[in-house]
């Protein structure tokens, strides 16, 4: 049975001191409070905590509920504070007013250069900058450095490597499709505001001893690399190899992309997205070997020393990606609260971890892996007794197989939500997958341990290779396999941050009910489940409405899609459809954004070629394939075989037509004209010039996302 709220609450002062301190820094990151405010609030609070104990017992007893809201004040103001001083340290408040002209860097390679489809990718930290006088000054900030795929000089480049190049950076934009990851707001919480891409004419490598505080991160990635040499060269078969590199190390520059989403699709993604269940995987297994230790007094001190020293031996082993680190001080936090105190709290050890977490970085109060990782573990701590216990089997094999079902069940609860914000999808068959795909893949993370102990081993290392890969390859069968069912996965599911909180009610009010027989938590329930599905209706009723044009910014590509109701027809490029990036990572978040599924046709969409008629709105498209002389010399007859009649609502330029803009502007008045990410930046500068010239709103999607027009 689990705790009593009262008695966890009591039993978990840790959680007393985070709630406060969160609520601190989610306020200061969304109302930006001045610090003078928060320390005010603290001094005060520091205050009546110094003097208000002086006071005669009678005092101290009547304004007791005092001290409380100053601890909470003290705690909170803590909290926006430590959010300020972040948000300050990752600021790049000189940088912007130099984007626009060339200027020089000096760098150091914060991280080994990982492939892209079309580049090699790093993150530097600029350590001197030359002014318009060509004079050196010192500038400490992060920036993004592109190189060419193929470049053999950027290959040469490590960790700890000085480099030196001449060239106009730019700031990191988000791609502003609708739905998609916010990759600038994702870096500007990592200090990166800027990025630029080099050819091996732009940049010199600098000769740079290495400092003594890189010495270890530099052995680290010595180590990442081969450890990677030594799964690429006994595990047959490329896939195979990497998912072993991705489950140990959490290296997925091999991974195979088509894989990654059939483990998404069936609920498993957390097998390879190394974090929380792998720390839990080697938590249990150190626990259990150190399991004799605890019934000797004399020895119990050492076992929650070997339990964190594996821990984070196995950490630094797999890379010590930031991931990793958060899981390992939480299971770090639960091995001390387990072993040096007799009547523990899960709770307040969780708490613990997450106190000194967000401590270090606040932002990562917004991480999905921070959020996803507490909430499984606390789901579990909570969920996993409760759920076992309403089966029990004589036979120990089945007792083992109920075990690992109710933890899963049990997993799943509080991570529910979380993850249908983030991911827009439920796995249907998740237990099924996960039944198989954990229990294989600890064996599997235990075998790879076990292979690079004994890599030097050549016959054992090739038999315990091999084995591995056949292991790896059954697991990515049962995994595709599932992925193929009809109905596996339930897309398209799009939730509001209300709904996310009262589903939380609802499990909370559900939870009361059944574990606490409250028959008046069961009616709550039903009510908030009630709302719930009142929000999500409304939303649908919402979404029925809708009619939009939406362009997307495709790099090199042109896509269109043409929205009604709870329906689409794609109009851009048919290679959109099938490239993979443009699939995944633009079109279906969009797609599940607006709630709308593929359709063949639309009532009242009109399209060719060169043109889009949708409800009132009238869209021309002029691309590669429109030449000058498709231009009539007759603005009465404008285009009458290639696109709509004048005016048009919207010009969308797309693959660098050559066509002359002032031309076609006069010919072809518009009442918006949209350069797509199909065209250079030479061709978007070119036009929006000419746009400026002629009184014409001009829009490019590099520059502000996906253009949106409303067809009513």
């Amino acid at each position: 049975m689990i705790d009593a709220p009262i008695l966890a609450w009591k039993q978990a002062p840790f959680l007393r001191m985070l709630i406060p301190a969160v609520a601190g820094i989610i306020i200061q990151h969304y109302c930006d409070l001045h610090w003078w405010f928060a320390i005010t609030l603290a001094l005060i609070s520091i205050g009546v905590l110094l003097l208000l104990p002086r006071a005669s017992i009678a005092v101290l007893f009547r304004f007791r509920p005092v001290l409380s809201i100053a601890s909470i004040l003290l705690l909170f103001s803590a909290g926006a504070l430590r959010m300020q001083q972040t948000m300050t340290s990752l600021q790049s408040p000189a940088l912007p007013r130099i984007s626009d002209t060339l200027h020089s860097f000096t760098a150091v390679i914060q991280e080994p250069l990982s492939q892209k489809s079309n580049s090699l990718k790093t993150v530097v930290a600029i350590r001197q900058i030359l002014d318009e006088n060509q004079q050196p000054a010192p500038f400490q900030t992060r920036m993004l450095l592109y190189f060419q795929k193929n470049s053999i000089k950027a290959a040469q480049l490590k960790y700890g490597a000085g480099i030196a190049f001449h060239k106009r950076i730019s700031p990191v934009k988000a791609t502003g499709n609708p739905g998609s990851f916010n990759y600038q707001e994702y870096l500007k919480k990592e200090g990166i505001h800027h990025q630029v891409f080099l050819t091996d004419a732009d940049f010199i490598i600098t000769d740079r001893p290495i400092q003594h505080r890189e010495i270890f991160r530099k052995h680290l990635f010595e180590l990442r690399d081969r450890i990677i040499g030594i799964l690429s060269t006994h595990i047959p078969g490329a896939k195979e190899a990497g998912l072993a590199e991705a489950l140990l190390i959490g290296y997925k520059d091999d991974l195979d992309k088509q894989l990654i989403q059939s483990y998404s699709n069936t609920g498993v993604i957390h097998v390879i997205a190394i974090s929380g269940l792998h720390l839990g995987i080697i938590y249990l297994l150190l626990a259990a070997i150190c399991k004799p230790l605890a019934n000797k007094k004399s020895m119990r001190i050492l076992r929650p020393v070997f339990i964190i020293s594996g821990l984070w031996l196995f950490s630094i082993l797999s890379g010590a990606s930031p991931s990793v680190l958060r899981s390992a001080v939480m299971f770090s936090c639960l091995a001390i609260g387990d072993s040096l105190v007799k009547q523990t709290s899960i709770y307040n050890s969780l708490a613990a971890s997450a106190f000194l977490l967000l401590c270090y970085n606040p932002y990562w109060i917004w991480d999905a892996g921070f959020q996803l990782s507490y909430t499984a573990v606390l789901s579990i701590a909570l969920f996993q007794q409760p759920i076992y216990q309403l089966r029990s089997f004589s036979s120990k094999w089945k007792d083992t197989i109920w075990k690992l079902t109710s933890t899963t069940l049990a997993a799943q609860i509080l991570t529910f939500p979380v993850s249908l914000f983030l991911f827009h999808q439920f796995p249907v068959f998740f237990l099924i997958t996960n039944l198989i795909a954990i229990p294989l893949s600890s064996i599997i993370l235990l075998g790879e341990i076990f292979l690079c102990l004994v890599a030097f081993i050549p016959f054992l290392a090739k038999a315990t290779g091999t084995l591995l890969a056949w292991l790896i390859k059954g697991m990515n069968i049962v995994v595709e396999t599932m992925d193929t069912i009809p109905f596996a996965s339930i897309t398209n599911l799009q939730l509001s941050l209300t709904q996310v909180y009262i589903l939380y009610a609802t499990i909370a009010a559900m939870s009361i009910c059944f574990l606490r027989k409250q028959k008046r938590a069961l009616v709550a329930a039903i009510i908030l489940m009630i709302v719930f599905w009142g929000i999500g209706a409304f939303n649908a009723w919402m979404r029925s409405k809708q009619q939009l044009i939406v362009v997307y910014h495709l790099q090199k590509k042109t896509g269109i899609d043409c929205i009604m109701g709870n329906r689409l027809v794609a109009a851009g490029d048919t290679s959109t459809e099938t490239d993979f990036n443009s699939c995944y990572y633009t079109l279906l978040p969009a797609r599940n954004y607006y709630g709308v599924t593929k359709a063949d046709s639309l009532p009242g969409l009109q399209r060719s070629a060169h043109s889009i008629q949708m409800g009132n709105r009238s869209v021309a498209i002029i691309d590669s394939c429109f030449a000058a002389k498709d231009l009539p010399a007759d603005a009465g007859f404008p285009f009458r075989h290639h696109i709509p009649p004048t005016p048009v609502d919207l010009l969308l330029i797309s693959g660098n037509p050559a066509v002359d803009p002032i031309l076609l502007l006069n010919r072809l008045p518009c009442k918006t004209l949209v350069l797509d990410g199909s065209n250079s930046f030479r061709t978007v500068q070119h036009w929006k010039s000419r746009c400026r010239q002629l009184g014409i709103a001009c829009y490019a999607t590099i520059e502000k996302g996906a253009f949106v027009l409303n067809a009513y």
